[in-house]
């Protein structure tokens, strides 16, 4: 009888939560690291700036390029022009570690990064869908370049902090200069 309450009344106790993962795209991952994006809000909210992150992991002994690599490699790129009611992205580095490898030295992230997003929303309150293309690199003693289709979707809401808001305000804490406030 408890299994049958159970199953009856459980979709009506979950039903009023918000999905866990309505501000997360899906992983995009290859042999050396994984790739998504990651939302402070579960919802637009009504400012003109939405707090996202762009989430690397990397494989153990693997790297990735901070926005001036040094002597090789290049900074992560993304084009977010298949967006819509994205006026503006911009994209913020936390500080590097220097690496160094055959004489060339380099800064970058090994293990995670979230490089911190500041999305200007071109009509405050309506959703958000943010599409981005990301070119990124990553090392180790070769280096390999990536392409990484991401997708997250943002409905219209309130703008209620998500459980990736404090990774993200962790990273942009680390941000040389700027600090993690807007």
């Amino acid at each position: 009888v408890s299994i049958l309450l159970l199953a009856l009344i459980g979709p009506c106790l979950s039903a009023g939560r918000p999905s866990a993962q309505t501000a997360t795209s899906g992983w995009v991952r290859n042999d050396h690291a994984g790739v998504r994006l990651i939302a402070a809000t579960e919802d637009s909210g009504d400012g003109p700036i939405v707090r996202a992150g762009l989430q690397f992991q990397l494989r153990p002994g693997w790297k990735t390029y901070w926005r001036n690599p040094g002597d090789a490699g290049f900074a992560t790129r993304v084009d977010w022009t298949a967006s819509s009611n994205v006026a503006d992205v911009t994209m913020r580095w936390p500080a590097p570690e220097r690496f160094e490898l055959f004489g060339l030295e380099t800064f970058g992230y090994a293990d995670e990064v979230v490089l911190p997003l500041d999305v200007r929303v071109a009509q405050r309150g309506a959703p958000i869908a943010m599409r981005g293309t990301v070119e990124y690199l990553v090392c180790e003693r070769v280096c390999i370049p990536y392409t990484a289709e991401l997708r997250l979707d943002l409905p219209a809401g309130p703008g209620r902090p998500s459980g990736e808001a404090h990774l993200i305000n962790r990273y942009a804490d680390r941000v040389p200069g700027s600090g993690g406030g807007l």
